[in-house]
């Protein structure tokens, strides 16, 4: 593990809403949508954790 390294790759939280249908940075609007006001929102990306790969010498 001594030359190993750590990489991420941040991905931008993006949220729904279900009332009309719209996509928003969830950022920078948190769970009340910018478009209709409505808090009937889910979290659609970037609560993911994936590995991509791992190598091993």
């Amino acid at each position: 593990m001594k030359n190993s390294k750590l990489v991420i790759e941040p991905i931008l939280a993006k949220t729904y809403c279900v009332s009309c249908q719209q996509t928003y940075a969830t950022i920078e609007y948190g769970k009340i949508c910018p478009y209709c006001q409505s808090r009937n929102t889910y979290l659609l990306t970037g609560n993911e954790c994936i590995i991509k790969e791992i190598e091993a010498k």
